[in-house]
């Protein structure tokens, strides 16, 4: 009996001694697992609070052209531009630089990838942004120098964006809305009865500047002096022969020559005709043996605009 009862005590602590190992080990585990499961918590709190933080420091921006044309009809894959911010004041660009210059690359994805990172200075600190296309390096924004090549039109085309309004990290991403800054300048050509069948047409040439200083801020040109611009020949206009087209420095001209059958005739307006940065202008021009008279001369917005009435010149 005392046997019995000695071997029941004995199974009594090998089981309560297996019952303690187990609850140990199992606490252990949960231990473990609470551990890691906290430590996780952790990590994703941490990385979720650093993605959130890179997200608002770095600059982003959303470009857009606002006034089309045929030299240059929207941004297409690998278009680029140069990209400036600064601080301060608006009309202070030199002041305190933040993105320098970076280049940034239109892709397919349409959207705008820059060659380095473009970071705010400051959560509450007002930014002043001025871009352009194509790319270049600008070293004033008050004296820049332009130099018109008539035969690279899109080249010609510059694009300045302007976005003063002093923006934040908040108001990323950036709106940038381009304008065209230089002018645009259409001759259509119509023959008179002179003519059996249209003439061979050497040249179109303009006596205009062909560069040009530009103070972006002030939005001035100080124009360089004229010389002979031979206007590229593009799809002819609806009623007439033949047509040229090219961009141009904002500025005022008046004189023409067109090179017909190897003779040159000039044309000379009796006042400026304008060319305004933004806006093109159309001269639709009859030719006969010996004079050139003028039509209409249109001044019109890149899409829209008036028409004003010309004369005629003998």
């Amino acid at each position: 009996m005392a046997t019995n009862i000695a071997l029941t005590s004995l199974k009594r602590k090998q089981i309560m001694s297996e019952v303690n190992l187990i609850l140990t080990v199992a606490l252990a585990s949960t231990k473990k697992m609470l551990r890691a499961g906290l430590l996780s918590l952790v990590l994703f709190f941490f990385c979720c609070s650093g993605d959130e933080h890179d997200a608002a420091k770095y600059i982003n921006i959303d470009a857009a052209i606002g006034s089309i044309s045929p030299a240059s009809a929207t941004f297409t894959t690998g278009d680029k531009m140069t990209l400036y911010a600064w601080t301060g004041s608006a009309d202070a660009a030199s002041a305190n630089i933040v993105v320098d210059g970076v280049e940034c690359t239109y892709g397919s994805d349409n959207k705008w990838t820059a060659s380095s990172p473009m970071v705010w200075s400051g959560t509450d600190t007002p930014h002043y942004f001025i871009a352009f296309s194509p790319a270049h390096r600008v070293s004033s924004f008050t004296a820049d120098p332009y130099t018109l090549n008539p035969s690279d039109q899109r080249g010609s085309d510059l694009l300045v964006a302007r976005n003063l309004t002093g923006l934040k990290p908040s108001d990323n991403p950036v709106p940038l809305l381009f304008g065209h800054a230089m002018s645009r300048l259409d001759i259509n050509l119509q023959f008179r009865n002179h003519w059996a069948t249209v003439p061979t047409v050497g040249s179109v040439t303009v006596k205009a500047a062909n560069s040009c200083t530009i103070d972006y801020l002030a939005e001035t040109y100080n124009v360089g002096a004229q010389t002979d611009i031979a206007l590229p020949a593009t799809e002819t206009a609806e009623g007439y022969a033949l047509s040229y087209r090219s961009i141009m420095v904002p500025q005022k001209f008046r004189s023409l020559t067109i090179t017909v059958n190897g003779m040159p005739l000039t044309y000379t307006h009796n006042s400026d005709i304008p060319l305004t940065a933004g806006k093109f202008a159309t001269l639709n021009l009859f030719v006969g043996r010996e004079s050139i008279d003028l039509g209409a001369v249109s001044i019109d917005d890149w899409v829209a605009g008036a028409v004003v009435e010309g004369g005629s010149s003998l």
